[in-house]
């Protein structure tokens, strides 16, 4: 099991005429000192609207490689700063993939316009995930540019 994933991210976001979000990109995970054997890859699309982004992603490479999922997120301000996030998603059973379903809640705090941090509380359906699947709490820092 791997302590420590880096996410590597770009892409490109904005929004349509009706306000309409839109985010279209790629995500390089890293596990160091896993050997390589959980590195992977993915491109993604999503679009939001008001509290709700629902997103798609397809496994290029690595331990994901035709890997999707079908996510949806809804992120609720509780203040100026303190967001509030619940959200599902659903994979494939493509490539060994398990088909799970799996589940996010949790807090974000924005340090500054560009630096975060949050606790999320994530899972699986552990009957199809295994214990990879098992409930855990996820610390997180976000650079944006």
């Amino acid at each position: 099991m791997a302590v420590l994933e880096i996410n590597l991210n770009g892409g490109y976001s904005g929004e349509f005429a009706n306000g309409m979000g839109f985010d279209v990109g790629y995500i390089a995970y890293i596990y160091p000192n896993s050997g390589g054997g959980w590195n992977g890859s993915e491109v993604y699309g999503s679009l939001s609207m008001g509290i709700l982004t629902t997103k798609l992603s397809w496994g290029t490479s690595g331990v994901i490689d035709e890997h999707a999922r079908l996510s949806f997120l809804i992120e609720q301000p509780l203040t100026e700063r303190l967001t509030l996030e619940a959200g599902v998603g659903f994979r494939n059973r493509e490539n060994l993939n398990s088909g799970a379903t799996d589940y996010r809640l949790g807090l974000t705090y924005a340090l500054t316009e560009s630096l975060s941090t949050s606790a999320i509380w994530s899972g699986a359906d552990t009957d199809r995930a295994g214990p990879a699947g098992k409930g855990r709490l996820v610390l997180g820092l976000t650079q944006s540019f």
